[in-house]
């Protein structure tokens, strides 16, 4: 095609040439910088300039959206140094992350959208941005973090020192062995992304990454999308304008035509959409282009036949690889391999290798399918070994000699029930290290072995796991030396050590405060994080004046700090341990002080906890209705923001409740504790925290006069707490108090004097007989026998 002239060039940029001229002059452009500089000056409306384009003229840089940033300028949280390339999808920048202490690359996506569509596509490339983002594979450069500045979308990503394959083939003639092993890394790093459910769309040399460390890694997922879901939202428009060298892509301006022409399959080209399927066709075109030093089909365009090329005579390639990249080059997709796995199955099934390696190891002809199993299965055997630390480090802290400490304080106590008390309490541990062991295995398997998350959510996850081996660890160093008081407690402390599940939710995890950057900070932050999860294990242990202790010594370290999550999160177990110990003034100061500090330090999570913890204080417990719904507001505002839709929304959704119960409003508070009920039921079908929220609904219904609903819900409780905590426990009897209330509600008196009894037994034997629980439950006793007519007994 020939150059273009100013008429034609302002039809290519405004898209009123039709498709085939469109496609070959998309292909003129991409080959020709004076074209390109011309359609450049009409992009940025610069009609003078375009009429004084010489066709001698040297490719100017393109125009960005955007001012370039100045070294130093923060993009997020990034510190910008210097510029280091610049291609169709915007600029790339090296940067430094403060939080990590690392080199980053920063990309500036520079894209062109309707106004009326801007913000749904940057928020479609921000969601589908943190699906790459969790992505992690060996032959992938990592996406930290995606982000806005200045109205456009950042990416920040690995920054990989060393060269592009486009410049690699240049640079010398290679053979087809160096080739084809180049393109097997980069492939599969493209399958690890396709079974991710994340397509390309503009595979090609340009795009992959040589490392100095020898490693391939495929960049550029600027354009990648999600092929599982199916959106309506309009295609990344790029400008032709912006393309400022040989090496970057043409988009057109279309709307739909997103990638470069020259590696593009024809559905591509006919604007049907992009799947797997093209990402192969594109692979496959690069691969023919490396191989043999041209492009395989002649002038590609979206309705004319498309003829593939004859290599040219005397190219080093052997048949077999031909005929396997021929069919990735089908043009029906239907006819191409069925995945990428099974098109890198037959790029590396080369017949004369096996053959070598059977004459050389003597084996039978089997073991030529090692050929294509044995790097896998390499990873695989390395990843496993890399993810095999998780049981030393609980025998680190959960072993024969300190299961046999915790044996002896229990026994010392002199306590009849030591022993039963003993049994559940190490049945729990015993289940709560398995459990964490497996989930840290598995955070770490993800990453190293199945690629399926990216190295910062391993981090996260590892980090989170690494708080709750702690506040774990606190626990058991008070069981060594438990007395009296603490074994009593002991299981219900373990049952409340911090759930595992929000380990695994990446989306809290990913919006959780960062720490501080000052190491000589983070230090201190580690011994105020102790503290606080040593005055935990007491709370949880029923030790409260030596919990509050702890907690006050933590609130006032984390002040010294001037780090505003910590102290939050000290303000919080402070107001927790008041309120337990019934001093609820004092609660209530140290849960709004809790609040004022994690709103201050953005730690959405303490902010939802403690808001929904003074919503109880405040309503169920002093009857401040309105207060206490004003304060549940900011707990569900916080909860959104976190996205959290596990045990924190159930937490809201049950105190919501607890206070709709004491206002009356009895059909509301039912509606509230069943939604709770059903989130905990996915969460721990078993928990505590479930079992917590069945008495809730059981209260409800029986006050809204559903008295079979309510025994069902408390049946299912005490079910709960007796294999959790024992048949004895304070717990059960309170579960049979909820019974024994409906009975009378029912008009069954000697049956609620059965049950009634069986609590006071309970109540007495582990909380005393001057125990607020065991007075009411005399109490109860005294009104069933006044309804006999029993008025002496």
């Amino acid at each position: 095609m020939p150059c273009l002239d100013e008429n034609l060039a302002a039809a290519f940029v405004g898209g009123s040439m039709a498709a085939d001229a469109h496609a070959d002059a998309a292909l003129h452009v991409e080959g020709c910088p004076e074209c390109r500089q011309l359609v450049a000056a009409l992009i940025r409306g610069d009609r003078a300039q375009a009429a004084g384009v010489s066709h001698a003229a040297t490719l100017p840089s393109s125009s960005p959206v955007t001012t370039a940033p100045e070294r130093g300028t923060l993009v997020g949280r990034y510190v910008v140094l210097e510029p280091i390339g610049e291609g169709g999808m915007g600029a790339v920048y090296s940067a430094y992350d403060p939080i990590l202490e690392r080199k980053v690359a920063l990309k500036l996506v520079r894209a062109a959208w309707e106004a009326d569509t801007a913000s749904e596509v940057k928020a479609r490339l921000l969601r589908e941005g943190k699906s790459i983002a969790r992505l992690s594979h060996p032959n992938i450069v990592a996406v930290h973090d995606m982000g806005t500045f200045r109205g456009e979308v950042f990416i920040a990503m690995e920054l990989v020192e060393g060269s592009t394959l486009k410049q690699w083939l240049r640079a010398k003639k290679r053979g087809w062995r160096e080739v084809l092993d180049k393109f097997l890394a980069a492939g599969e790093g493209l399958a690890a992304a396709h079974r991710a459910n994340l397509v390309h769309r503009d595979f090609k040399p340009e795009n992959v990454l040589l490392g100095s460390d020898g490693r391939v890694r495929v960049s550029d997922f600027g354009l990648a999308r999600s092929y599982e879901t199916h959106s309506t939202l309009p295609d990344l428009r790029l400008p032709p304008g912006a393309v400022s060298s040989p090496e970057g892509a043409v988009v057109t301006q279309a709307g739909a035509l997103v990638g470069t022409p020259a590696y593009m399959s024809p559905e591509q080209h006919a604007r049907v959409g992009a799947d797997a399927q093209s990402d192969q066709f594109s692979f496959c075109m690069s691969l023919w282009e490396a191989l043999y030093g041209a492009l395989p089909y002649a002038q590609p365009r979206a309705t004319a036949a498309w003829r593939l090329v004859e290599p040219p005579a005397g190219a080093d390639v052997p048949p077999w690889l031909r005929r396997a990249v021929e069919r990735g080059l089908a043009l029906e997709p239907d006819s191409r391999y069925s995945g990428l796995e099974e098109l890198l199955a037959a790029l590396a099934a080369d017949p004369g290798k096996a053959r070598r390696r059977r004459v050389r190891l003597g084996v039978t002809v089997g073991l030529s399918v090692l050929a294509v199993a044995a790097p896998s299965a390499w990873l695989s055997t390395r990843g496993g070994r890399l993810c095999q630390g998780a049981a030393g480090e609980v025998a680190a802290v959960w072993n024969p000699a300190h299961k046999g400490a915790v044996r002896a304080a229990f026994l010392a106590t002199g306590r009849a029930d030591a022993t039963a008390e003993l049994a559940l309490a190490e049945r729990a541990l015993d289940a709560y290290w398995q459990a964490w062991a497996a989930m840290r295995t598995g955070a770490c398997e993800a990453t190293r072995v199945r690629g399926e998350q990216s190295d910062q959510v391993l981090s996260l996850r590892m980090a989170c796991l690494d708080r709750r081996r702690g506040e774990a660890a606190a626990l058991l160093e008070l069981l060594g030396r438990a007395d009296s008081e603490v074994v009593a407690n002991a299981p219900a402390a373990v049952s409340a050590l911090t759930g595992l599940a929000s380990c695994s939710d990446v989306e809290a995890l990913l919006a959780q405060v960062r720490p501080p950057e000052d190491p000589a900070v983070r230090v201190r932050l580690e011994s105020v994080r102790a503290r606080i999860g040593q005055a935990k294990a007491r709370l949880d242990a029923g030790k409260y004046s030596d919990a509050l202790a702890l907690a006050s010594e933590a609130v006032a370290a984390a002040k010294a700090l001037d780090y505003r999550p910590a102290e939050a999160e000290a303000l919080f177990l402070q107001g927790q341990t008041y309120e337990r110990s019934g001093e609820l003034g004092p609660a209530e100061q140290a849960l709004l002080d809790a609040i004022a500090a994690a709103e201050a330090g953005r730690h959405d999570e303490v902010t939802a906890r403690a808001a929904t913890h003074l919503m109880l204080v405040l309503g169920a417990r002093q009857a401040r209705y309105a207060e206490a719904h004003a304060w549940g507001k900011l707990a569900g505002g916080a909860v959104a923001r976190i996205g959290a839709s596990g045990e924190l929304r159930a937490a809201l959704l049950q105190s919501e409740g607890l206070v709709l119960y004491a206002e009356g409003h009895l059909s509301e508070a039912v509606d509230h504790h069943q939604q709770a009920v059903a989130l905990l039921e996915k969460l721990e079908p078993d928990g505590l925290n479930l079992a917590e929220a069945l008495e809730g609904l059981g209260a409800a219904e029986r006050g809204d006069r559903k008295p079979r609903e309510a025994l069902a819900a408390y049946d299912r409780a005490l079910a709960i707490w007796a294999k959790k905590l024992g048949p004895d426990s304070d717990r059960v009897a309170t579960a049979r108090n909820g019974i024994a209330n409906v009975h009378m509600l029912e008009g069954r008196f000697e049956e609620a004097l059965a049950v009634y009894r069986e609590a006071l037994l309970a109540y007495e034997k582990t909380l005393g007989p001057t125990h607020f629980r065991t007075v009411t439950t005399v109490n109860n006793i005294g009104v069933v026998y006044a309804e006999l007519g029993r008025y002496s007994e």
